[in-house]
């Protein structure tokens, strides 16, 4: 069995053994980028804010707040406001100029809570376990809800929250998956979230060179710390059911020939899974955890299982959206038509008949936007239907996300038949194993 200094990262696309993993001990802190929050979906969880470049941090406790990296003591109070369009902070209304810093809680027992938009009818506030960071870090231009405000290749501003790996999944499993499912299917999703993390770690270090590993949305994993509040609303996000399953998988990290697998995961694969290379259109070798499988017969009566759409895209809708694409006017559209399909049976390509008789063939970027036109497109595992007697056509599909490896829904099922969390795991991750990445993790 390999020490955690051994085990290597399996790179989405590759099959190549890049970046060993030397920094993974018996403490493993991961660094979540709470500010500013750049990255898609604006709404999954963390809705746009009026003002990007103002938060607000609350301790009851107490914050210090020293110099970085030589641990000079600057400040202590219980409220610190930032607005690094100035580039000031204030610690209890004392005016402090802006710096590199790290904010450590009096009491590593109370929470700090993160407010935006403070005071504001759509408050929105995050209750964090650990410590903080405020440090300058590269803007990525993909991961961008404000590209008229953030610039390419700038440096911004950032407060970056490190906790122990394991407190950041007992708030990431409940923001992924409902807490009162089966413990096996828990500890399943613990596992993959876990290995996700510890992969998203490395490349950040290693390969990126940056200081944060991941932000909170989900276009990484979403994570809303220990209660979250939108508006008047207030829930508390850990849950006992899931924090034990996060202890009782503590150990365990998914691995592929002694590397770290990307343990994708989605909702709903609608019945079968999808291979990273066809999902993602991988140009190189596909992964060999990340195969299509068939999933659990019973998903498709699940939540987002079976989905349709009514009978309301026209033909003149077409033409509109092919117009918009640089098509020429003349054009009468017939009907649409699937024209590509992959091994999982999802829709890749779509062409349109004309009445001369004529198809127009549509790449895969083409062919995703005409597809808006039938309104929630939850996946590509669709059927496509011919136009009704009054011209208008519709879709049926099935699933929820992207497809690729493990299914959530699926996971509960099997669960729910008998299946340990380790079954399940190698079922959607195929020839992986479980390695423990240290001897004792921070619960």
């Amino acid at each position: 069995m390999p020490s955690s200094e051994q085990i290597e990262l399996l790179p989405a696309g590759s099959t190549e053994r890049v970046l060993p993993q030397t920094f993974l001990s018996s403490s493993v802190d991961i660094r979540v980028r709470m500010f500013p929050i750049l990255s898609a979906p604006p709404l999954d969880p963390y809705p746009p804010v009026k003002n990007p470049f103002v938060i607000e941090m609350l301790n009851r406790s107490g914050l210090s707040v020293l110099s970085r990296p030589e641990g000079i003591l600057l400040a202590k109070g219980k409220s610190i406001r930032f607005n690094f369009s100035e580039e000031e902070f204030l610690v209890d209304e004392v005016k402090v100029k802006l710096r590199e810093i790290d904010i450590l809680p009096e009491d590593a027992n109370v929470t700090t809570d993160l407010l935006w938009d403070r005071g504001e009818e759509l408050q929105i506030g995050t209750s964090l376990r650990g410590r903080f960071i405020v440090m300058k870090t590269s803007y990525i231009s993909m991961l961008n809800r404000f590209k008229n405000i953030f610039k390419d290749n700038n440096e911004i501003w950032s407060v970056i929250n490190e906790l122990p790996l394991n407190f950041y999944l007992r708030s990431v499993l409940p923001s992924e998956i409902l807490p009162n499912w089966h413990m096996e299917a828990l500890k399943t999703q613990a596992v993959a979230a876990r290995t996700y993390a510890l992969y998203e770690m490395a490349v950040a270090r290693t390969k990126q060179k940056r200081i944060w590993d991941v932000d909170p949305t989900t276009w990484f994993q979403s994570y809303r710390g220990v209660t979250f509040r939108r508006g008047d609303r207030e829930i508390r996000v850990e849950a006992d059911s899931t924090n034990q399953a996060v202890k009782d998988s503590r150990h365990n990290v998914l691995t592929y020939n002694k590397e770290v697998i990307k343990a994708y995961f989605s909702s709903n694969s609608g019945g079968v899974t999808c291979s990273a290379k066809e999902c993602f259109n991988l140009a190189g070798d596909n992964p060999p955890y990340l195969q299509s499988v068939r999933d659990h017969d019973g998903v498709r009566s699940m939540p987002y299982g079976t989905w349709g759409e009514k009978a309301n895209v026209t033909k003149k809708s077409v033409k509109e959206k092919l117009l918009m694409m640089g098509f020429p006017q003349e054009l009468e559209v017939n009907e649409v038509l699937v024209n590509k399909t992959g091994d999982s049976g999802r829709v890749w390509g779509m062409k349109v008949k004309l009445n001369s008789g004529d198809d127009i063939v549509l790449n895969r970027l083409q062919s995703s936007a005409l597809m808006t036109l039938f309104g929630g497109i939850r996946s590509y595992l669709f059927k496509l239907f011919a136009p009704d007697q009054h011209g208008k056509q519709k879709v049926v599909g099935h699933g929820l996300g992207h497809g690729v490896g493990m299914s959530q829904y699926g996971a509960l099922l099997f669960a729910q038949d008998g299946w340990t969390a380790d079954k399940i795991l190698t079922h959607y991750y195929r020839g992986v194993q479980l390695y423990p990445i240290s001897s004792e993790v921070n619960d």
